[in-house]
């Protein structure tokens, strides 16, 4: 009896398999990279949300202690409105990398965040709404509705949402 030795393959891959590989990592990222800016992107907002509490608690400890906001300045003094309600005026740029200002809308009742170059939405504002009535504050976010200054919806965390 003849013995026929049959070759074994040796490991490797095919030039196919590997160009499935390819394929299947570059589908994985065109879907996760974008994801993960966007995921990026809301946290940088957030963070300018929490940079933004000490002056929410000064314009609310304001209307407390003055029924109201009609001891402000107009808005076009940003500097001395922040005085006013016991801020500093250089206070606002060391409380977060994504935040370049801050200020107080006395007219629309509105803390207006402009965002940095570094936190890739450059100029861009974030829009904290106040609402006051039977004693209590409440607050809503979003967006302004100038396009110049919008930020995409996109970016905006899910609880910010309320209005553009």
């Amino acid at each position: 009896m003849e013995r026929i030795l049959l070759a074994s393959r040796i490991g490797g891959s095919t030039l196919i398999e590997l160009i499935i590989v390819i394929a299947i990592i570059g589908i994985l990222s065109s879907v996760a990279i974008p994801r993960y800016q966007q995921f990026v992107m809301k946290a940088k907002i957030t963070d300018a949300i929490l940079s933004a509490r000490r002056l929410k608690y000064a314009v609310i400890e304001y209307h407390a202690i003055n029924g109201g906001f009609s001891g402000l300045p107009d808005d076009n003094n940003p500097n001395q409105t922040l005085k006013l309600l016991g801020l500093s005026q250089n206070w606002f740029g060391n409380n977060s990398p994504s935040v370049k200002n801050m200020w107080w809308h006395t007219g629309s009742g509105q803390v207006r965040i402009s965002m940095t170059k570094a936190s890739g939405l450059d100029g861009k504002r974030l829009i904290l709404q106040s609402n006051f009535g039977n004693g209590q504050s409440s607050w809503s976010c979003g967006t302004t509705a100038a396009q110049k200054y919008q930020i995409p919806l996109e970016y905006l965390p899910s609880n910010c949402q309320n209005f553009h």
